[in-house]
């Protein structure tokens, strides 16, 4: 049982240490393009108006253009990161609650299973907990009630959202730990929410641990 204790907080550390070596990258290399175009932004406001012109534009109005644009492309493209990286979490975080599933499945030698449970991925295996483990797993956590919500419109690749969808996502996400903004209607992930994720994958992880030590 000793073993099976250490390799099950193993599993966990590690994957949050893995997980954290990314968001830290990620985080980093974002901060140097906003450096970089904080940087560009400093020398077009030092710009004088008028000058040459080009396709009707003075110089400084044509920079102005071009670097909003390199704005948009490098926020968008921080923002197709930080999504794909709060979905792998989900992702790690699933793998690790169909495992919990199949071994207490095992333990208790009960006949039904994760495969007898409606729907699919986190929400199949937290309805199975909640019914062998009597509604003990992660008791009164709003995060792991919602974060499917979050979980579909990542997944389904449906990150823009009518004003009516974006209120009840945020109604959904009330009394959580979870922070998303929305820009022009889309799903908008801020830099420190990417930690909000990581800290809620190493609280999975250590419930998951505890329900492994216990059972």
């Amino acid at each position: 049982m000793k073993e099976q204790i250490n390799w099950r907080e193993i599993v966990g550390a590690t994957e949050i240490s893995q997980l954290k070596r990314v968001a830290d990258f990620l985080i980093e290399e974002s901060k140097k393009q906003d450096e970089v175009l904080k940087k560009k932004g400093k020398e077009w406001e030092r710009m004088h108006d008028g000058g040459e012109e080009y396709q009707g534009y003075t110089k400084k109005e044509w920079d102005g253009l071009q670097l909003g644009e390199e704005t948009y492309e490098i926020e968008c493209f921080q923002q197709i990161l930080f999504r794909s990286f709060i979905s792998t979490v989900f992702a790690f975080i699933e793998h690790d609650l169909k495992e919990l599933c199949n071994q207490l499945q095992k333990m208790s030698e009960q006949k039904f299973s994760l495969r007898d449970m409606k729907g699919n991925g986190m929400y199949a295996c937290l309805t199975y907990l909640d019914r062998i483990l009597e509604h003990d797993f992660m008791l009164g956590d709003a995060d792991i009630r919602v974060c499917r919500h979050i979980r579909n419109a990542l997944d389904h690749g449906d990150t823009k959202l009518s004003k009516e969808r974006q209120s009840n996502l945020q109604k959904n996400l009330k009394g959580s730990n979870f922070k998303i903004d929305f820009h022009n209607d889309e799903i908008y992930f801020e830099k420190e929410h990417v930690y909000i994720f990581i800290q809620f994958a190493d609280k999975v992880w250590k419930a998951i641990s505890n329900q492994w030590i216990v059972r």
